[in-house]
């Protein structure tokens, strides 16, 4: 059966959060929930010098010890930073890999990935974005296409708790830095010119966008995207 990749329509305008699920790539940490007979939630990415770190949650009825967690997922060229057994089968880690070109398709198509989830039973991954619109949202769908990653769209809604959480200035200001590139990789435009078009000074900008963010991760619903 063909694979659904349509917008959905979603009410209003402007940010949208999406739930996307694709094919794994046999490079990226999330196949490792194969060989650990479980399942991997990343729950926060940043970038760095080419690099993403990734905070995982795993859990696995099958694995009890870190060694053979960290040995695993350095099959996938993970770089573990640290790593801690939480529960008799689940474990935290934080962990480095190369910025792959599916993570590139979402910066630079001004999307920003909220979360990502995997588990043994399923060779799909399932993303939870925010996009800045329904045009970033489907040239981004169209990117993953392009990459043979047969994308489907499960659901798209206006973010769930999440600008109604904000503060007016906040909103503003982070849908700004969606606009204007902020969050893109190399970014479009730099704190100081973005604070200067929105008359304010760079360290209140800095400020108000991890507030807005921090609101934002707060506001979503405990767990992550799970199979429909």
């Amino acid at each position: 059966m063909e694979r659904d990749t349509s917008v959905a329509r979603a009410k209003g305008y402007g940010m949208l959060e999406a739930i996307l699920e694709l094919r794994i790539p046999y490079y990226c940490v999330l196949a490792a929930s194969d060989d650990l007979q479980g399942e991997i939630n990343v729950s926060s990415l940043s970038l760095k010098e080419g690099y993403l770190q990734h905070l995982l949650e795993i859990r696995s009825e099958k694995m009890t010890k870190t060694g053979t967690v960290c040995q695993i997922l350095r099959r996938y060229s993970v770089d573990i930073i640290q790593i801690a057994k939480v529960r008799k089968n689940s474990f935290i880690a934080i962990a480095e890999t190369p910025a792959c070109r599916l993570y590139a398709c979402i910066v630079n198509n001004g999307c920003f990935l909220e979360s990502e989830y995997s588990n043994n039973d399923n060779p799909y991954l399932r993303w939870r974005v925010l996009a800045p619109s329904r045009k970033n949202l489907n040239a981004l769908v169209k990117d993953l296409q392009t990459y043979g990653s047969s994308p489907k769209v499960i659901s798209v809604q206006k973010p769930r708790g999440g600008l109604k959480n904000l503060t007016s200035k906040q909103a503003r200001v982070l849908e700004a830095a969606f606009k204007y590139g902020y969050f893109d990789t190399p970014k479009r435009i730099s704190t100081k010119e973005l604070a200067k078009k929105l008359g304010i000074s760079p360290s209140t900008l800095s400020e108000t966008l991890r507030r807005a963010v921090k609101r934002l991760l707060e506001g979503r619903d405990a767990g992550s995207p799970r199979r429909g």
